[in-house]
């Protein structure tokens, strides 16, 4: 028994080394909708993490990339440039670069359950962005809500999270199935408590009614009859 436990001890640390890129792991967003997925690639670093989310159906090609880094040197550089905070110049490019010979309109940006989601349709796809980010104790005290959770103690560091949706149409998702599904996305990381989405309105509960008991009814029992009254009695 104690050789296995000395055994078992000699290769734990082994079993804990993580590698740079994981296959197949759980997907940190989740969009109903959108398809099955098909695989899930992240890849680790220093200060966070890397994942590609592929989904089955479309062109081959869709798919989400998330991409999440805690405080460093500088928060902003810390990512790749494809998943850089998004800018108008920076979105222009992205779209070139993973739409080639499309064409695909900025529109309004849409909503969901983590606030305002950036756009862009085409006849047949979309592009979609989003950046989260914890901000300093000073200016977090000043806000509520957001991906991260605000319950973390005054003095966490910054914390970023760039997400890129590419989608497709598919023989079971039309463009504006595709476009409900990033409004009902869920994103649930690593240490927060949990995927937070748009509060799902409550069904009316059914109302079952049952049928009253029938009241047994008592046969109604005979009245007795008065006793006839003497006769008088003759004189």
């Amino acid at each position: 028994m104690r050789s296995r436990l000395l055994g078992l001890l000699a290769v734990l640390p082994a079993l804990l080394v993580v590698g740079p890129a994981l296959a197949q792991t759980a997907p940190v967003l989740r969009l109903p909708g959108a398809g099955p997925v098909a695989g899930v690639v992240e890849t680790r670093v220093r200060d966070g993490f890397d994942q590609r989310i592929r989904f089955e159906g479309g062109d081959g090609r869709n798919h989400a990339e998330v991409a999440l880094r805690n405080e460093t040197g500088d928060l902003l550089l810390a990512f790749p440039p494809r998943l850089a905070k998004p800018s108008q110049f920076g979105i222009d490019g992205e779209i070139a670069v993973r739409f080639p010979g499309q064409v695909l309109r900025v529109v309004a940006p849409r909503r969901n359950g983590y606030g305002p989601i950036g756009l862009a349709l085409g006849t047949d796809c979309l592009y979609a962005w989003q950046w989260f980010e914890r901000a300093s104790a000073v200016q977090r005290a000043a806000s509520r809500g957001g991906l991260f959770d605000t319950s973390v103690s005054p003095t966490a560091g910054r914390r970023a999270l760039s997400l890129r949706i590419r989608l497709c149409r598919t023989a079971q998702a039309s463009l504006d199935d595709l476009v409900a599904a990033i409004e009902r996305m869920t994103i649930s990381l690593p240490g927060e408590p949990g995927a937070r989405s748009a509060p799902a309105r409550p069904r009316p509960s059914a109302v079952r009614r049952e049928r009253p008991a029938p009241v047994k009814r008592q046969a109604a029992r005979p009245t007795p009859s008065e006793p006839p009254a003497e006769a008088a009695p003759k004189p």
